[in-house]
């Protein structure tokens, strides 16, 4: 049954649904941008069999500080709550003045759990990755409903976003249409996320032959997955402070710089450098450079690679005038507006950027981040217009830098048991020096500690010998010798190695210590060491997430952003105290067997791009 709750039942409703164990919950909103002035017109939530539509907009349930204690007394007494694309949700809900303390399940983060290779259509930088209708389509076999869609194109209901880009006016369509719209949203959710549960618990079940012992079930990944949900939603509401003085000094800049560029490119040549086709002709026929091919559903389009990251490639390898000019042209303007000008759009009214991290869009279960994505921002050394610098302190707190050293091979490595390996790190030898000495003695073969990591990594990635080979910058026919060696030296990670492929070759999956699952399809069990260190590495950093997110509750620092390995926190002046115990919760998120995680920690009082070591 369909229930629309409007100011008349409003209460009785509430009362009704106080202490329900499972609900699903959805909001309608005037837009997706929360934090540029969208808000919610409706709250809809399921039960087992009922939905009800709590109707917000003008001439429905008035919006003030006594609606919203009812409706978070109500949230409060539900032990589990459904959701799709939660932190969208939880947003909007906090600019009403309610929060989701109980427990969250977002069904896209539980489907990429139960099945690690989902792979939606759509552009991954988009809020819903996993999408209502992704989910309803694979786990119900149901279609999508068009009918809002269709009343906004019928109508031409639309504005314009902060992007310049058209936006749906949802509020504008007739209540009968988003009553039904709506409550058939939470039923899917509801019901995609039993379905879910059910699942995960189906393959536990099955999967107690191939799960070492020691590892976890899935059900218990979830549990760590829903904590993160939230934290990661607090995370996004606090946000990063911009420093939008120096952004709009520095778009000033690298379009200056740009400009003079393109005029010495003039000089030489005519060439519309934001041409594809030009460009092509140009670096191919006149300069005589090889392009990476443009390769679409497994075919090459007959075209080559001209894009920013091609060309910055392209001026490290070559040293050419015209050449320099053009990297130096683009990337000048990809800060300028891939960066800084996006950076001053996306700002609230504080100067705070609110990007998303997602829990669900790997396959290896890394997060991402978008609008914007703050884990592509560039690494530079420190330099007054370093992107970096765009993201500044908080009056009176100092911002730390908490990064696993060498996470992966790390994890590698104590999964091996390679006890010298182990011995010679825990001692304070730096890893790939360690592995290097390895490789010397038992084959006396010298290698640097360049040519260790680039081998390691090619061990851990499942690298082909001509990626290999190339990183090492030498023949085939060497690198086949070294990784060889490698191997032969290392011999608990060949064991390691070995027995992921036989795992991926018996079951067709690898498990981690933390519960998930990667499903190996097969010809590609060469991946499965990689999916089971990636995989460990990225639930290694959610559970510090976690756990450091929890102890600074109660305090006035937080949590500002993690990229990869890295968390990033604000400090307070007054809390330096803390640093030790979030060393200690970053150091004991991994369940080692032989050797401990070591995390490095960097400080800056300034930017982001002026951290530096950290000394007590």
């Amino acid at each position: 049954m369909r229930t629309l709750v409007n100011n008349k039942n409003f209460d009785a409703v509430v009362q009704a649904l106080m202490n329900t164990e499972r609900m699903s919950l959805d909001t309608e909103t005037t837009g997706l941008l929360p934090f540029h002035g969208d808000r919610l017109f409706s709250i809809v939530m399921a039960d087992k069999d009922n939905e009800y539509y709590f109707d917000f907009s003008i001439g429905g349930i008035k919006k003030d500080k006594e609606t919203a204690a009812k409706m978070q007394a109500l949230l409060d007494s539900i032990k589990y709550i459904f959701l799709i694309n939660a932190d969208f949700d939880y947003s909007m809900l906090h600019f009403d003045g309610i929060k989701l303390n109980s427990k969250l399940l977002d069904g896209g983060v539980m489907a990429r759990l139960e099945y690690s290779l989902h792979q939606p259509q759509g552009k991954k930088s988009d809020n819903q990755f996993f999408s209502m209708d992704y989910l309803a389509k694979w786990y119900l076999k149901l279609s999508k409903d068009t009918s809002v869609e269709n009343y906004i194109k019928e109508h031409n209901l639309y504005g314009v976003d902060i992007y310049d880009k058209k936006k749906p006016l949802y509020a504008r369509v007739p209540l009968d249409i988003m009553f039904n719209y709506g409550c058939r949203d939470a039923r899917i959710t509801y019901d995609v996320c039993i379905k879910i549960l059910e699942q995960i618990n189906a393959r536990d079940h099955s999967y107690k032959d191939s799960r070492p012992k020691s590892f976890k079930k899935i059900i218990n990944k979830l549990a760590n997955e829903s904590a993160l949900t939230t934290a990661l939603a607090e995370t996004k509401i606090r946000g990063m402070v911009l420093n939008t003085e120096y952004c709009k000094e520095a778009q000033v800049y690298e379009l200056e710089n740009a400009r003079v560029n393109l005029a010495e490119i003039k000089k030489t040549v005519d060439l519309n450098v934001n041409s594809p086709k030009q460009m092509q002709k140009y670096l191919r026929e006149d300069l005589g450079l090889e392009l990476p091919k443009i390769i679409k559903k497994g075919k090459w389009t007959g075209g080559y690679s001209t894009d920013a990251e091609t060309l910055f490639m392209l001026g490290d390898k070559h040293d050419l005038p015209v050449l320099n000019n053009i990297v130096s042209a683009k990337r000048s303007q990809k800060k300028a507006n891939t960066y800084y000008k996006n950076y001053l759009k996306m700002i609230d009214e504080a100067g705070i950027i609110h990007c998303s991290l997602g829990q669900e869009t790997t396959t290896t279960g890394r997060l991402s981040s978008f609008q914007p994505n703050l884990q592509n921002v560039p690494k530079e050394d420190f330099h007054k217009w370093a992107v970096r610098n765009s993201f500044k302190r908080r009056d009176n707190y100092t911002l730390f830098f908490f990064d696993y050293k060498g996470q992966e091979m790390y994890i590698m490595i104590d999964l091996s048991g390679d006890q010298q390996v182990i011995d010679q790190v825990a001692s304070g030898v730096d890893i790939y020096i360690a592995m290097a000495q390895m490789v010397e003695r038992y084959t006396g073969l010298k290698i640097s500690r360049s040519q260790a990591k680039a081998l390691a990594l090619g061990v851990a990635y499942g690298q082909g010998i001509k990626l290999i080979a190339a990183n090492l910058k030498c023949a085939e026919s060497e690198a086949k010798t070294l990784r060889g060696a490698f191997r032969k030296s290392l011999q608990g990670v060949n064991d390691l190695d070995a027995w992921c492929k036989r795992q991926a070759k018996l079951y067709g999956k690898i498990h981690n210590p933390y519960g998930r699952v990667s499903i190996i399809e097969r010809g590609f069990e060469y991946k499965t060491l990689n999916a089971l260190i990636q995989g460990t590495a990225a639930d290694c950093t959610k559970a510090a997430f976690v756990s450091c997110f929890e102890l600074l509750k109660d305090y006035k620092s937080k949590i500002d952003l993690t990229v990869h390995d890295e968390i990033i926190f604000s400090i307070h002046d007054n809390e330096h105290h803390l640093l030790p115990e979030i060393s200690r919760l970053m150091v004991e998120a991994y369940p080692h067997r032989h050797l401990p995680l070591r995390v490095d920690i960097e400080s800056s009082k300034t930017t982001w791009g002026a951290k530096a070591d950290y000394v007590a």
